[in-house]
């Protein structure tokens, strides 16, 4: 919903732990739902179990991690250099962090969409921004090049070993 721009928020902290405060972006606004629009859900569960993805290795790319909440905050792209600049900074929200937290490294097997959304405890209804983070993650245009960088790859429908 933050994405949409009905609400904003902020972490607190407090002596406890840090909570995200939420409030409504606007006092007033309207929703308008298209049903032709929206996928099936079992469509989106289906597409989601096909797509197989893991890490691109990559000397480029970092991650920048909450290892206390189990996410990756931000995905970092340098130049390439040796000590190289920040090139590119990608910011995950919430549940594209702890999605991202669970994506396999290069040498491991790719695993689905919706495995690694059930690992990471993500409801089934987040499943289509899934899709759209990993379709974006597949191909990066660096910012200011004609440049393109894979962060992920998905190699598709992969049959039973």
């Amino acid at each position: 919903m933050r994405h949409s721009g009905l609400l904003e928020s902020r972490w607190r902290r407090n002596t406890n732990r840090p909570t995200e405060e939420y409030w409504l972006a606007k006092k007033k606004f309207d929703i308008q739902v298209d049903l032709e629009e929206i996928p099936m859900r079992d469509e989106v569960e289906r597409k989601a179990a096909k797509i197989f993805i893991r890490k691109v290795e990559s000397d480029r790319v970092a991650f920048d991690t909450d290892i206390g909440h189990q996410r990756i905050r931000e995905i970092i792209i340098t130049d390439g250099r040796e000590n190289g600049r920040i090139g590119q900074r990608i910011k995950l929200n919430e549940l594209q962090g702890r999605f991202t937290w669970y994506l396999p490294s290069p040498e491991d097997k790719p695993r689905s969409v919706l495995e690694l959304a059930d690992k990471a405890g993500i409801d089934r209804s987040g499943l289509a921004d899934l899709i759209e983070l990993v379709e974006r993650l597949t191909d990066v245009e660096l910012v200011g090049s004609n440049e393109r960088i894979g962060i992920i790859e998905s190699t598709g429908v992969i049959k039973n070993d």
